[in-house]
């Protein structure tokens, strides 16, 4: 709510109601220039076209890893009820780099130990690059998308996907943009 502690807050009653969607801890360490944020937390790639959501996990988020903007990840999608090894583990490392021609990769693993409801498990591994330029009134946004899926139950083969989303822009007039999008 509105109680700031320390600034004439604090005295909050011992039982207060607290309705929060994201709740995280957002912790700076400036000796290697980096964020750590644990808790539940928002978080989208470069065009949403595989996380954007909520998620509970943890976050480290670094200004500059060679001459990258760079975060790692560690989401928990599911918490299994079985054992330990059938939660569902999504790991990934995000690099982006602004500039006259803003450029990126996602990298990610998912483990999920409980596909389907079965004791079997998946994994799957992708790689997202991405590239912006623009030039004068037009724009371009080229995202590739490579998948490589694997099934632990040998009936079902492993799967290798191939995509590319295109985003084309222009800006005929200040305030007016047209688009296209493809994927």
């Amino acid at each position: 709510g509105d109680v700031i502690w320390g600034d004439g807050g604090g005295s909050i009653p011992a039982a207060v109601n607290v309705d929060a969607y994201e709740m995280y801890m957002d912790y700076r360490i400036d000796q290697i220039q980096s964020n750590v944020r644990i808790g539940q937390q928002y978080w989208k790639d470069h065009r949403g076209l595989i996380i954007d959501d909520s998620f509970s996990g943890i976050t480290l988020a670094m200004d500059d890893l060679a001459g990258f903007k760079t975060m790692f990840g560690w989401i928990k999608p599911t918490e299994g009820f079985l054992h330990k090894s059938d939660d569902y583990n999504y790991f990934l490392v995000n690099m982006e780099k602004d500039g006259q021609m803003p450029l990126g990769l996602l990298a990610s693993l998912a483990m999920d130990g409980n596909f389907m409801g079965s004791d079997d498990s998946y994994t799957t591994f992708t790689l997202m690059p991405y590239v912006n330029f623009e030039q004068g009134n037009l724009g371009a946004d080229l995202t590739a998308f490579m998948g490589y899926h694997m099934f632990e139950d040998d009936a079902i083969d492993d799967e290798i996907g191939f995509g590319l989303a295109a985003k084309a822009t222009m800006r005929p007039i200040d305030k007016l943009g047209l688009g296209l999008d493809i994927m």
